[in-house]
């Protein structure tokens, strides 16, 4: 619980600031908003700015982690742009200001793509940004209930008013001597598909292959 606070206390001191509301906080994942309850017209850029500056904020969580002997973390975060219902649900013995619709929902399948230290947007969140951003690479998906593939890209940086970026997170892939047969399936969200397919690995680096 103490670690798990040391990082909650640093990331919602960076919402704060780039003023997100947080809807709810899950064990180690939290549920933010950006434009509600008070308009923001550019609630995109805001929220995109903030998911920047949180990864960027868990090197210094990392080192106080470390420091007490704990192992280091990783976070991935997903973000979508999209009309929403806001107020306060629930019942008169206890009620909170929430988000509800399928934007909500359709967020955290974007999240459920991420791996540790990326952003991902969809593309009616980088269509909305009139500031320019920095996309290092894009993926098409299949969300489960979706009628449609959805583009996502990855942000590594966003410029003016801002100014904000990440470390480059592709190393240079060095060729094998000999490619290394393997066999691989496809992950569905954070899940292993059924069907394996044969393939060989040519070059890799200590993160991509």
């Amino acid at each position: 619980i103490a670690f798990l606070n040391l990082y909650l206390e640093a990331m919602v001191e960076v919402i704060t600031r780039y003023g997100g509301t947080i809807d709810e906080i899950i064990g180690d994942a939290i549920l933010v908003i950006f434009g509600a309850p008070l308009a923001s017209e550019d609630h995109a850029a805001k929220a995109v700015a903030c998911g920047l500056a949180m990864q960027l904020a868990m090197a210094e969580v990392n080192q106080r982690l470390t420091a007490k002997g704990a192992t280091e973390l990783e976070m991935g975060i997903g973000i979508n742009t999209g009309r929403v219902v806001v107020g306060n649900i629930g019942s008169v013995r206890r009620t909170k200001y929430a988000a509800v619709g399928a934007n909500v929902n359709l967020a955290g399948r974007i999240e459920s793509y991420t791996t540790g230290g990326q952003l991902l947007i969809s593309e009616s969140t980088r269509t909305a940004i009139k500031t320019p951003l920095r996309l290092d690479a894009e993926f098409l998906v299949e969300p489960k209930g979706a009628t449609r593939r959805l583009q996502l890209h990855e942000v590594g940086g966003i410029g003016e008013p801002f100014n904000l970026s990440l470390p480059a997170r592709s190393r240079e892939l060095r060729p094998l001597p000999q490619p290394l047969p393997i066999s691989f399936t496809i992950l569905e969200e954070k899940f292993v598909g059924r069907t394996v397919y044969p393939g060989c690995l040519v070059a890799i680096s200590a993160t991509e292959a």
